[in-house]
């Protein structure tokens, strides 16, 4: 359910569409009760149709959150069958908002990129799999797609997102 500027979903309105991925579609949504603006995650119609997308959906946020760090981004919490505008209902997680690009984004635009430049993104990545690994969590899917580019106070942030297709590295999900 493809939503429009405006749209309601729980105690969120959609601002704008950010992009789509395997899983879901992602929004910039605001959020009425903090006045602020976060990222939803609703489960695409066709995903949510197979039996355990919402099991999936479910073990992505509860994995993302087992790792903590400044490179891993940050899922608030999990919305399901919430009501929506037109009366519909959806499963959605929120998450931080992110502003910048994608890894792939960004490489598709200046690659071949220097040493230099390479240095800090691979510094931050593997500081955050290793947080990750810590946590017993194993992400699968790291593409340039799933690592976004921010800055914060001047200073480069990567942080990795999507955990839709991690597990734990004790098995058993």
């Amino acid at each position: 359910m493809p939503l429009s500027p405006g749209d309601k979903l729980g105690p969120y309105e959609n601002v704008s569409a950010i992009g789509a991925g395997g899983m879901g579609e992602v929004y910039e949504a605001h959020d009425r009760a903090l006045h602020e603006n976060v990222a939803i995650k609703l489960i695409r119609r066709d995903v949510a149709d197979q039996p355990d997308a919402a099991t999936r959906f479910r073990r992505e946020i509860a994995l993302a959150r087992q790792v903590t760090h400044r490179s891993v981004c940050r899922v608030f919490d999990f919305f399901p069958g919430s009501p929506a505008s037109g009366g519909d209902s959806v499963d959605f997680l929120t998450m931080e908002l992110l502003q910048g690009e994608t890894l792939a984004e960004m490489l598709e635009r200046e690659a071949p990129i220097t040493l230099e430049r390479a240095r800090p993104i691979l510094a931050q990545l593997t500081s955050a799999l290793d947080a990750a690994h810590a946590a017993g969590v194993l992400h699968r899917d790291l593409k340039g797609s799933n690592v976004f580019l921010t800055t914060e106070g001047g200073e480069l942030r990567v942080v990795i997102t999507d955990f839709g297709l991690a597990r734990s590295a004790a098995g058993g999900d």
